[in-house]
């Protein structure tokens, strides 16, 4: 009996240690487990994204269809459109902190990542396996980014894979712009999209004077053209000598929330209101 009550012990101690392996492997720190999240993606290298979807919560790295090259797009997409908006050293920029909010009558701790104007509310949750309870510091997991989802939505994937496609065949050039600027604007539909969805699908393609289909997506803009980021790129537009002069008083228009439902609505735009 003795013998049996050892071995089984043993087999309890390593089932608990391989159990414990991977939620030790997670910062202890909040504000560390976000800083190293955007760290890696901003490095926009694979051998960093391996390491960010590390830093995903268990429960999300092991839901069904759950792949890591699915969360690697999403990384990239998210390091393209910070660095398109902020420049490659955007990292630099990152501020991360702790804030209180209510949820069904409770507070639950919510850091924010900043980067300049963009603001993003990250979810994170204990990682202890269910019944284990080990003492000692709590180890954090990212669970959500509440601005930015990991599933893209059907629209952003389409215009993802385009970018992706387009880029590496043609090219930054040419071809290259026209594709991606009239995929942006013929794209998506403001009426089925997140807010954040919208900024993905047309502020990189405003961010270049000389973009096809320019007018439109400036015009599709209109739905979150009080968002701080926006605002911030029509305003570029706005005193750009570089953009022709009716499409910085296209950009105008949107800025100062004058365009006629009209004119949006000639241009794409579904919630005119």
């Amino acid at each position: 009996m003795a013998v049996l009550a050892l071995l089984f012990g043993a087999y309890t101690f390593a089932t608990s240690n391989k159990k414990g392996v991977a939620w030790k492997k997670y910062p202890t720190s909040r504000t560390i487990l976000v800083k190293r999240f955007f760290g890696y993606v901003s490095t926009d290298t694979n051998a960093d994204f391996a390491k960010a979807y590390k830093l995903l919560a268990l429960s999300r790295r092991r839901a069904k269809n759950a792949h890591p090259g699915h969360y690697y797009q999403r990384f990239h997409d998210l390091d393209q459109y910070l660095a398109g908006e902020f420049g490659p050293q955007w990292i630099d920029r990152l501020k991360v902190v702790r804030k209180q909010q209510e949820l069904n009558g409770k507070l639950h701790t919510v850091m924010v990542a900043v980067v300049d104007t963009e603001r993003f509310h990250v979810f994170v949750a204990p990682q202890v396996p269910k019944g284990f309870h080990p003492g000692g510091p709590t180890h954090y997991g990212l669970l959500a980014i509440r601005e930015f989802q990991f599933s893209g939505g059907a629209a952003s994937q389409r215009l993802g894979i385009i970018n992706s496609y387009v880029g590496g065949f043609y090219g930054a050039t040419g071809s290259a712009n026209q594709i991606r600027g009239l995929a942006a604007a013929f794209g998506g539909s403001d009426a089925n999209e997140t807010p954040w969805q919208i900024k993905q699908r047309l502020l990189p393609i405003v961010e270049d004077p000389h973009g096809t289909a320019l007018r439109q997506c400036i015009y599709q803009l209109w739905p979150v053209r009080n968002d701080p980021t926006v605002r911030r790129r029509l305003y570029k537009i706005i005193h750009d000598p570089r953009y022709a002069p009716n499409i910085r008083t296209d950009a105008r228009s949107v800025y100062n929330g004058t365009a006629s439902a009209a004119i949006l609505i000639g241009n794409g735009v579904t919630k005119v209101h």
